[in-house]
């Protein structure tokens, strides 16, 4: 997209957009529609707007569509306000979601794809972290990986075993970074319950976080019995362990896994 850039005081709002994405761009385009800072900033995209006219946020016009666009610098700006640059994980561990997401965007714009950032700058802070700034972090996240316009489908994401809600949460975010509609069954649900609602959705994909109560047997069966009904998505197993699962049904030990799963490669 060639851009210029414009005043955006200069009326114009309404936004046009490109195909929608189908999950997070390996060409790192170097700046963000005002939907996906409306979601970082977790304001409504009516405020994103007002705060580029009245120039607290700058923004680019596109020279033939004059649609905004966010260049990733100064979001980063905007996000650190007055705030000194900390690495990332003194970020996450210190509970500031505004300069967490900064310390993100730098990284994937950089280069680095998010589920890898995730597992190394992230995960390993959070348990410094307060639950509702987790939450808040990791609803914000996807947004950074990509415009996604049109969902590819359903992800169900199941508990087996009681694990952390982090790790669910991490999950979940993953899924949503490459457009996925992510459903979460309430704690407890029975492994037939499980295979009705897959039955009944049929998610294009579908991911069991194993928990450390969770046997290793129960969590293949439970995996397997999602997979025979649900027709042709991918259902994974996601455990810092080995498991011996079948065929149909794939194991990943970490975020920058599933990413690849996701990916097909």
């Amino acid at each position: 997209m060639t851009a210029g850039r414009h005043s955006c005081q200069d009326g114009g709002d309404e936004e046009r957009y490109s195909a929608p994405a189908t999950g997070p761009r390996e060409e790192r385009e170097q700046s963000f529609s005002t939907r996906q800072v409306a979601q970082i900033l977790g304001q409504a995209e009516a405020t994103v707007k007002r705060l580029a006219n009245a120039g607290a946020l700058h923004c680019l016009r596109s020279s033939t569509r004059r649609a905004r666009r966010f260049a990733s610098e100064q979001v980063v700006r905007y996000l650190r306000g007055d705030a000194s640059p900390e690495t990332l994980a003194h970020s996450v561990k210190a509970g500031d979601v505004k300069t967490s997401l900064a310390g993100i965007i730098e990284k994937v714009m950089g280069g680095d794809r998010l589920e890898e950032v995730l597992d190394r700058d992230v995960v390993p802070m959070l348990r410094f972290a307060g639950t509702s700034f987790v939450v808040d972090l990791l609803v914000r996240v996807p947004a950074i990986a990509a415009d996604v316009r049109r969902s590819p489908g359903t992800a169900l994401v199941v508990a087996l075993g009681e694990p952390e809600e982090h790790e669910m949460q991490l999950v979940a975010c993953v899924l949503r970074s490459f457009g996925y509609e992510v459903l979460r069954p309430t704690a407890g649900t029975r492994g037939s319950e499980l295979t009705m609602l897959a039955e009944r959705v049929r998610p294009q994909f579908a991911v069991l976080v194993q928990g450390a109560k969770a046997s290793d047997p129960e969590t293949v069966a439970a995996a397997a019995d999602i997979a025979c009904p649900k027709g042709g998505g991918t259902v994974c197993i996601a455990t810092p362990r080995t498991v011996g699962a079948p065929q149909s049904v794939a194991v990943v030990h970490s975020l920058r896994e599933l990413g690849l799963l996701l990916r097909g490669e």
